[in-house]
């Protein structure tokens, strides 16, 4: 049942401010890494574990709640889990302690991964179906912003008022989503159904969606075990400022923009295997690159981590895509939550696998380049997965048809 807001495009804006707000929580600690690493004096796998905190917990949370979470209204979901995410910014404004930091990050995990899957689940609630697509688009370019506009203003906030300051403006703009949600977005009904203990059961059952979900934990390795390191890669080994630094999200948020507007041109003449084969080709020599940059490299450092960012972004799109063709509707919001709780559960570990195998040398970050390694070793599964799930998907077609 459609509950057509008052006003459509205010209210697909509060939805779009939720995976604005809830990103930045996400990717700030990206940002900042050098600097927390400096001011906690933290070796690489204490800040690798800091980072994967709010991941694995985003993990546990949704597939825990993938089971039952359509039974509680979403409206009501969104700001209790949004009220949640606004005391956490609030007491990060006052932490120095790096214990109490870790359990600051692990409890955002858990808020912010249930508000954007609910800003998501709410589209369809929201708009009718011919608008959808366009509601989309529109709340995905939250993580866009988020990345191209935010992440950088981050870098200067926290250059001005230290890492502290970052904190106290996320909170403020948590302020400001939670007053437009609960303006905008009308109350909506509660959907009941089986046990969720069986609802899991009939979700894992079709060998198509646990290939799906494997496909998509991996894709989360090929980019992830690198992309919270590059701000840390680039303060230490490279020795770039922190406006190079900000430049650098500058340019990723316009990199990822720009392989959004292309996969949609490319999607109308491509299939979305062919589409995932050309950015893996593309994404495999520069993940080399990124790690094995040096000081005598830091001119185009910028240009080879952006594209990759909007590589490891167009990947990450594509095999969801193709993952969600393989789902049957009537399951489609239960595996979308395991779906993304697999994923965060596999940036979790990848981060923490990578933080352990660095380390600090001289006042430089040594060991990158094996990171490039293992990534690449997560492009060869990708690779083969993709073609099973192309060979299960004409299997089932072929089935069909008979």
């Amino acid at each position: 049942m459609i509950h057509q807001p008052k006003h459509p495009l205010i209210a697909v804006v509060a939805l779009a401010l939720i995976e604005f707000a809830c990103s930045l929580d996400w990717m700030a600690l990206n940002a900042i890494g050098g600097s927390l690493m400096r001011d906690l004096q933290l070796t690489p796998a204490s800040y690798a574990v800091l980072v994967s905190a709010g991941s694995v917990t985003a993990g546990a949370s949704g597939f825990l709640i993938a089971g039952f979470i359509d039974r509680f209204e979403r409206r009501r979901v969104t700001e209790i889990m949004l009220t949640g995410l606004l005391v956490v910014a609030v007491l990060t404004t006052q932490i120095s302690n790096y214990w109490v930091l870790l359990g600051l990050r692990a409890f955002a995990g858990l808020f912010g991964a249930t508000a954007a899957s609910q800003a998501y689940a709410m589209v369809g609630d929201l708009f009718d179906t011919d608008l959808q697509p366009r509601a989309y688009a529109f709340v995905i370019s939250g993580f866009s912003i988020s990345l191209g506009i935010g992440l950088p203003a981050l870098v200067y906030i926290e250059s001005q008022l230290g890492w502290h300051g970052i904190y106290s403006l996320i909170a403020s703009l948590l302020g400001l989503t939670l007053i437009l949600v609960r303006i905008q977005i009308p109350v909506l009904e509660a959907h009941p159904g089986p046990a969720p203990w069986l609802q899991l059961k009939r979700m894992l059952e079709p060998s198509a969606h646990r290939k799906g979900l494997l496909l998509m934990g991996t894709v989360m390795g090929c980019g992830w075990i690198l992309i919270p390191f590059i701000a840390p890669y680039f303060t230490y080994t490279l020795q770039l400022s922190p406006s190079a630094i900000a430049r650098f999200y500058l340019f990723a948020g316009a990199a990822v923009i720009c392989t959004n507007f292309a996969m949609s041109y490319l999607a109308q003449k491509w299939t979305a295997q062919q589409l995932l084969m050309g950015v893996i080709a593309l994404a495999l020599p520069l993940q080399w690159l990124l790690t094995h940059l040096n000081l005598e490299h830091a001119a185009y450092a910028i240009l080879v981590a952006a594209s990759f960012y909007g590589c490891s972004v167009a990947r990450w799109s594509l095999c969801n895509q193709l993952m969600t063709a393989q789902i049957r509707p009537d399951m489609r919001g239960g595996m979308m939550s395991l779906s993304f709780a697999l994923q965060e559960c596999a940036g979790g570990l990848v981060v923490t696998l990578g933080g352990t195998l660095m380390s600090m040398q001289a006042g430089r970050l040594a060991g990158y380049e094996r990171l490039g390694w293992i990534s690449i070793a997560f492009n060869g599964l990708l690779i083969y997965l993709i073609a099973q799930l192309v060979r299960e998907h004409g299997r089932v077609s072929n089935a069909t048809a008979a």
